[in-house]
């Protein structure tokens, strides 16, 4: 038992899809060893508070795969409370809304925001985090590969959102606009073809 809870926890860092399995068959197992998933789950949030101590760039690997597997195991509700230790996570992740933990607040809410959003106990706090990682993302100058990553993220639990944006319809023209589209459109560009 122990030398599989240490397979489990020892998933190597650029293996993310077995990441899902892996919290299946612990939530299977954990029906008949009561303390493995706990144990499982409580080593995982022990690396997550020793990874996100270390402001360390290097370790962004080690850092997604930690939380996603967290994420993964909240779904399956291998522990009561996990999900209120997961939302405490991300919280941090936004106190500190820079570099790696933009990346780390986007891949635990890919792994299990969509989850926390609809589950009842955990709607509100999660739609209040949600609010405030957009906030953020408004605020601060962020590259573009993470505005991307927080709007994927968003989308990925909201869709509604993305189905219900309202395009910008262009206004329509005065008569004097219309003219000089014609001039220049028209007008000019049949002379610079003689």
């Amino acid at each position: 038992r122990k030398r599989l809870l240490q397979a489990l926890f020892a998933v190597p860092r650029t293996s993310l899809e077995l990441l899902p399995p892996y919290s299946r068959l612990a939530a299977t197992l954990s029906r008949s060893f009561r303390t493995f998933a706990s144990t499982l789950f409580s080593q995982l949030d022990e690396e997550f508070n020793s990874l996100f101590a270390t402001k360390d760039q290097i370790k962004i690997e080690s850092k997604v795969k930690n939380v996603r597997f967290l994420g993964e195991l909240a779904k399956f509700r291998v522990v009561s409370g996990a999900e209120s230790v997961v939302l405490r996570h991300l919280a941090r992740c936004l106190d500190d809304f820079t570099h790696h933990n933009i990346d780390v607040a986007c891949h635990l809410l890919e792994a299990c925001g969509g989850f926390l959003y609809r589950l009842p106990a955990t709607h509100l706090r999660t739609h209040n985090l949600l609010q405030i990682m957009l906030r953020l993302r408004g605020i601060k100058a962020l590259d573009p590969r993470h505005e991307v990553m927080v709007d994927d993220a968003y989308y990925a639990i909201r869709p509604e959102e993305a189905r219900n944006k309202v395009f910008k319809v262009p206004k329509p023209l005065s008569p004097v606009q219309k003219y000089i589209r014609h001039l220049v459109w028209e007008v000019l560009t049949l002379r610079n073809e003689d």
